[in-house]
């Protein structure tokens, strides 16, 4: 996992949750934030790996090395609210 990260200097967010949810054999959770989906180039200049032409296509290539390699993301699709705390 650790050359994948290195090769492609990317993708540790997504090897976390891979390293969690096998050690913990669970799925990962997704917290959406309160204003939406909040991407590097909602604020100005636009930087960052994610401006990169190829960034989510390297992305999905570390998914799949990492499903091939054996780990567990299981993932669920399913609904439940919690509400925001102020």
């Amino acid at each position: 996992m650790r050359e994948i990260i290195d090769m492609q200097m990317n993708c540790e967010d997504i090897a976390f949750n891979f390293l969690v949810a096998d050690t913990i054999q669970k799925p990962p959770i997704w917290i959406r934030h309160p204003l939406g989906i909040l991407t590097p180039c909602d604020e100005k200049p636009c930087t960052g790996l994610s401006t990169r032409k190829e960034h989510y296509k390297n992305r999905s290539k570390c998914l799949n090395q990492f499903s091939k390699a054996g780990y567990y993301l299981k993932l669920l699709n399913l609904t439940q609210e919690i509400p925001h705390s102020q």
